[in-house]
């Protein structure tokens, strides 16, 4: 982090969801526009290396592999 005083915070954010969108695109987009110290690892982006690994609404996953369309309207990411 830029301030090395900072603390980890939980942050809701919303975004207009396109067919065929994935948890990394998402990510990407709110980066893009909205959270531009948003930080999260990748590597592949094809569900092979593992590193965009994350909870996603309490469950592991990939978020390169994970359609947007099978999350709820509101979910959690760790």
């Amino acid at each position: 982090p830029r301030d090395p005083q900072s603390a980890p915070r939980l942050v809701d954010y919303e975004l207009d969801e396109q067919p065929g969108m994935t948890l990394f695109i998402a990510l990407n987009a709110l980066r893009d526009t909205q959270a531009p110290d948003l930080t999260f690892d990748f590597g592949c982006r094809a569900g092979v290396c593992g590193a965009c690994a994350m909870v996603i609404d309490g469950r592991p996953g990939l978020a390169c592999r994970t359609l947007t369309s099978t999350l709820p309207a509101a979910f959690s990411l760790y």
